[in-house]
């Protein structure tokens, strides 16, 4: 199935039947779920999106730290209790193309990364500096608070994709980079340059020329 730009896929399965639907969940391009399809029983579902969907994602695309090839796709048991929280468990994958912090090749990074999120539901506050003490204290709980009918789930799969990526994206253990020398990429030649190792008390010193 080809995936459309703005168009979103769902799926959702309970034990007592499974229904497949697709349909677009969006509120102002960002992706919710409404409460009234979750009930009591937990639920499954399942999202594929583009990455442009998600600003500091899209924004990492265009300053070119990062190219998706493919949606990124949400995988999810939702479960909502009386007490107005919601927990969702599931996992987050998406094929990346990442440049490697040693030979600066381009190389595919497979991100699938599991997580568990606990929605809290705000009750909305006449005092909004109630209202944001409250939402403060449920954010130190580790929850997230939401207002209204619909769990936001942008952000928090935004983030996840963020923290499953790898702070000096290598493209494999054993990299040998390049010669600081002459640039030669020692994976696939070698050279005879020889590194001169400088005392790093030294360092600040080197470019010093002293007058004749």
């Amino acid at each position: 199935m080809k995936l459309r730009r703005c168009q979103a896929l769902l799926f959702w399965a309970s034990s007592d039947a499974c229904i497949t639907q697709k349909f677009l969940m969006r509120k102002n391009n960002i992706l919710t779920i409404p409460l009234r399809v979750l009930g009591n029983a937990e639920k499954e579902f399942v999202f594929e999106e583009k990455a442009d969907i998600f600003p500091v994602l899209a924004d990492m695309e265009q300053q070119g730290e990062v190219v998706f090839s493919s949606p990124v796709r949400i995988q999810a048991m939702v479960c909502c209790s009386s007490d107005h929280t919601c927990n969702l468990k599931g996992q987050v994958e998406a094929r990346l193309s990442l440049k490697c912090g040693r030979c600066l090749k381009e190389f595919v990074f497979p991100l699938k990364t599991a997580f568990s999120l606990v929605f809290v539901r705000m009750e909305d506050d006449t005092d909004e500096e109630m209202q944001e003490e409250r939402e403060m204290a449920a954010e130190e709980a580790g929850m997230i608070p939401f207002t209204g009918e619909e769990l936001d789930l942008c952000e928090a799969v935004q983030e996840q994709v963020i923290m499953a990526l790898p702070v000096r994206p290598l493209c494999r253990e054993d990299c040998q980079g390049l010669c600081p020398v002459c640039g030669a990429d020692r994976n696939v030649e070698s050279c005879t340059c020889e590194e001169k190792v400088v005392d790093p008390r030294w360092k600040a010193l080197s470019g010093l020329k002293i007058p004749e």
